[in-house]
């Protein structure tokens, strides 16, 4: 194999790798609140895993209750809700400590009230 072939094989490796391991952004869908462990109130129906970023974004007030310990998440947005979470004794624990901005981010950009 030459140079330029095995030059193009890893750089497309490195690429699949890189595109694999970016984080996906998971909303929360249910402006009335709910369980955070359960999927019907995610968008798409799929909880945020442990390389995702968990995203609430509605525009409503309302509760989040936890009745187990939920994956932990990359990075949690509260952008435009005002929603508390009611842990009921399990641990959430965020861990983009290798993530150039912060693991919890309330009202991201100018204009959010979260």
């Amino acid at each position: 194999m030459g140079a330029g072939i095995r030059l193009a094989v890893l750089c497309a490796c490195l690429t699949i790798t890189s595109l694999s391991s970016l984080a996906a952004s998971v909303y929360w869908s249910d402006n009335t609140g709910g369980t955070f462990n359960d999927v019907s109130n995610w968008s798409g129906g799929i909880l945020p895993g442990t390389s995702d970023f968990a995203i609430f974004d509605l525009g409503s007030t309302y509760n989040v209750n936890f009745v187990a310990f939920p994956s932990n998440n990359q990075k949690l947005l509260i952008r435009n809700d005002n929603v508390s979470f009611d842990l009921g004794g399990y641990t959430y624990t965020l861990t983009a400590a290798d993530y150039p901005q912060a693991s919890l981010t309330v009202g991201e950009v100018t204009g959010d009230v979260g």
